[in-house]
């Protein structure tokens, strides 16, 4: 076909959905647009995380052509409600395959984990190119979090499409290093067709926020520790629990749980049926509210299960260091967060999991007030070095350039 566009962006959420899977292709998408090239978008049709009441099919959204299919969206609290969704997503996104024809590289996302095949059943009949971009690695996660028999049926099948995928992939993009090591290792990925391009924070949206009045309840000298975005599978929402109960009499100490996930719904019962007077339970967050929480807040945790380095990265960690606090880590050492915070001194770092040990480093925030400020400085300075929107998306560009030169195309 004649005068191919550029890129089509094959994801299941983009714009208007608000959730990190959509807002970090959407921003990518819409700095190549800026950059001069013609961009387009194969996405599933918005519900759950959107606050628009009407969206259009199709539309041309700041020069972005972007389609949007319908398909089943059940429950995702359990593993066959989310897999009914990702399938049917995929045979949504087969039926319209030929869209790909008219781009010359398909970016396509490993949300949901068997959307890759279709980019590459493209590529064979339209010839494009190819970049995959791994937030998650499949099925390695899913086994390891419990979701997924390690010896089952689908296990095998996702390591037959893994090699199909990654041998006909032009470029992957891990958004870590301990992910592209892993995938470079576990996948036999040439050193020059993998990249690691962390994922981002954009900082555009706090510059004029206005402050809500969603902790007006909590006390001006309160220490308070917020946790912000997914509770699922791969979270640790034991060492979280455990540490609310460690501190459950400690009225100078709030914990904020604001998000979504299969485990929220645990959280909500304890502190329910513990009387846990000094935890704040709040649905997914976004705008002024969000950033109100981000601004009060005097530290924040992240937490991921054992056994899940290089196999994934947790992107609210990124907002956490543009808001310049400290953050408390719980997961495995050796993963890239992990070591930003440690090298840099921009919080704790904790590989074991015990709550006294996560509840003394809190302790420790809340009584020094110039080392917890001293963290923030770094963590801030980390965003700015390495996780803000330009800095990433300018590899995104440089990627993406070199591509189509050596397709032989001119950009636009």
């Amino acid at each position: 076909m004649k005068n191919k566009k550029d890129i089509l962006f094959l994801c299941q959420f983009f714009y208007p959905e608000y959730v990190s899977s959509a807002t970090l292709p959407y921003d990518t998408a819409e700095y190549l647009k800026e950059c001069g090239l013609e961009i387009g978008c194969l996405c599933g049709y918005p519900k759950e995380y959107s606050r628009e009441k009407r969206v259009r099919p199709k539309e041309i959204y700041k020069g972005i052509f972007i389609k949007r299919l319908k398909y089943l969206q059940l429950p995702r609290k359990h593993f066959c409600g989310r897999f009914i969704n990702y399938f049917s997503f995929f045979v949504c996104v087969l039926l319209n395959i030929f869209e790909l024809r008219k781009y010359k590289i398909v970016f396509v996302y490993s949300n949901p984990p068997i959307l890759p095949a279709i980019a590459i059943i493209g590529k064979k009949i339209f010839k494009n190119k190819v970049v995959f971009i791994s937030y998650d690695v499949y099925p390695e996660l899913a086994i390891q979090s419990g979701a997924m028999s390690e010896h089952g049926v689908m296990a095998r099948v996702f390591r037959k499409m893994n090699k199909i995928v990654f041998q006909n992939t032009d470029m992957t993009v891990a958004v870590s290093e301990d992910m592209l090591e892993y995938l470079r290792k576990a996948r036999r990925i040439q050193r020059d067709k993998i990249r690691a391009i962390p994922n981002w924070y954009d900082e555009e949206t706090k510059k004029e926020f206005e402050a809500t009045d969603i902790l007006e309840d909590i006390p001006a000298d309160a220490f308070v520790l917020a946790y912000l975005g997914n509770l699922g599978i791969c979270q640790d929402e034991k060492i979280l629990l455990d540490t609310m109960r460690e501190m459950k009499d400690d009225s100078r100490v709030y914990f904020i749980v604001a998000g979504h996930g299969t485990k929220m719904e645990k959280i909500k019962k304890a502190v329910v049926q513990e009387d846990l007077k000094y935890v704040k339970i709040f649905g997914f967050l976004h705008g002024n509210d969000y950033l109100t929480v981000l601004d009060r807040s005097n530290a924040f945790v992240v937490t991921l299960i054992p056994g899940l380095k290089g196999l994934c990265a947790p992107s609210k960690v990124y907002a956490y260091f543009m808001a310049g606090k400290p953050v408390l880590a719980v997961m495995d050492s050796g993963m890239e967060v992990m070591t930003d915070i440690r090298e840099n001194g921009a919080g704790v770092v904790i590989s074991e999991r015990r709550p006294e040990i996560l509840s003394n480093g809190l302790a420790k925030l809340r009584e020094d007030s110039q080392k917890c400020c001293l963290m923030g400085d770094k963590a801030r300075e980390i965003f700015l070095k390495k996780y803000e929107k330009k800095v990433c998306l300018e590899q995104y560009k440089k990627l993406v350039f070199r591509l189509l030169e050596q397709d032989g195309g001119n950009a636009g």
